[in-house]
């Protein structure tokens, strides 16, 4: 059966909604129940209750749930996450050499540095992955944050997460991909040598130009699952989470605070002295699992003449997170480092370590001077100054 992935959530599961809803109702649960349970984006597929949180993650036997709903259990049905107070990188280091299940996992675990928590109630929250007060850890990347923004319905999310300016179906990414090669110019160059012709013609012409154009557009849609990975390093919100593999750089993300001046329009991140909430998450991704030997981003094939350093410089995974699961990466912690206060940044990263400047970062020079040309379509990709 075809299924319409330009709906939004809540018309997209609307059956598997409604099936859920008829069961419900056999089973003698109040309506006011099932409506929140609904608008908390619950719904039936075979024998198991889904969401969009966690989906397979945080699945329920129907029977079970019921049970749950007439026992009015709370959460907290998961064991507890642990968790430690960090003072240094060196406690951080301390914890994850000493911990036995950390230092026999080590090739599966990612770090996530944030400068705070985010938490959300839904009207029914999910059993496993809330607490005793119905809050659930909200971890969702930037494509589906806006839905979480007071006075907005979640359920109202896209399936579908649409083209974006460097989709190599967009007109603009044609200036990132041609970088450097007049395209009009040699258009016209080669219809007067060669003759008329098609765009997979090209390769067959001999001039260094044209095999040079040839290369990069068979790359085009070749490495097209890298476009995210690079649009979500730049600032561009995408479905992708931004991992690291390197505790160091999660220990700046939660040190750090994201700054940009009004005036000037360009961005650094200063350190967080004093007070801190900074938190890092601890993940082991088993379905599909997550490796630094393996997933590690070390290469950036899909733009080659443009160089992307940062996602290297950052040690980054980018794993996806679609609109039927937007917060599972919050179903695979396995540990919390809590930023304590008057944290000690002795061997902390300095911003350009993880934030090359345009001329050792190749892309990001590209991708500002196509900003310059089209400043609203490219407003969340910031220009940092570190000298602020």
């Amino acid at each position: 059966m075809f299924r319409d992935f330009r709906k939004n959530y809540r018309d997209f599961f609307q059956a598997e909604q409604s099936a859920l809803s008829e069961f419900l109702i056999q089973a003698k649960v109040d309506s006011d129940v099932i409506n929140g349970i609904l608008d908390s984006g619950y719904y039936l597929q075979g024998d198991y209750v889904l969401e969009g949180f966690y989906y397979h993650s945080g699945a329920i036997s129907k029977d079970r749930f019921v049970d749950i709903i007439k026992r009015s259990e709370n959460g907290q049905l998961k064991e507890e996450i642990p968790t430690y107070k960090i003072r240094s990188i060196t406690d951080a280091l301390d914890i994850l050499s000493t911990n036995a299940y950390y230092s026999r996992f080590e090739d599966y675990i990612s770090f996530r540095g944030q400068n705070r928590e985010f938490t959300t109630k839904r009207s029914f929250p999910h059993p496993i992955f809330s607490n005793k007060d119905g809050l659930e850890r909200l971890i969702v990347p930037g494509r589906w944050r806006p839905y979480f923004s007071e006075g907005v319905d979640p359920n109202s999310r896209p399936m579908s997460t649409g083209l974006t300016p460097l989709s190599p179906e967009h007109f603009l990414a044609d200036k990132l991909y041609y970088y450097g090669i007049d395209v009009a110019d040699l258009k016209q160059k080669n219809v007067e040598r060669y003759g008329f012709h098609g765009p997979g013609d090209v390769e067959d012409f001999p001039d260094p130009e044209s095999q040079e154009f040839a290369k990069r557009y068979h790359l085009k849609h070749k490495y097209e699952r890298e476009v995210p990975l690079i649009e979500q390093h730049y600032g561009y919100p995408t479905v992708g989470l931004d991992l690291t593999f390197d505790i160091k750089t999660a220990i700046f993300f939660a040190t750090h605070k994201f700054s940009l001046n009004k005036e000037t329009l360009k961005a650094t991140f200063r350190p967080i002295e004093g007070k801190s909430e900074g938190v890092i998450y601890l993940f082991r991704f088993s379905n599909p699992s997550l490796k630094k030997s393996e997933h590690l981003i070390n290469t950036v094939h899909a733009f080659p003449h443009l160089p992307a350093t940062r996602p290297i410089k950052q040690s980054c995974a980018l794993p996806f997170f679609l609109s039927n699961y937007v917060n599972e990466a919050a179903a695979n912690i396995i540990g919390i480092f809590e930023i304590q206060d008057n944290f000690d940044f002795t061997d902390s990263l300095k911003p350009n370590e993880i934030f090359p400047d345009p001329e050792e970062d190749p892309f990001y020079k590209a991708l500002l001077e196509l900003k310059r040309d089209h400043p609203k379509l490219f407003e969340d990709v910031p220009e940092y100054d570190f000298s602020l």
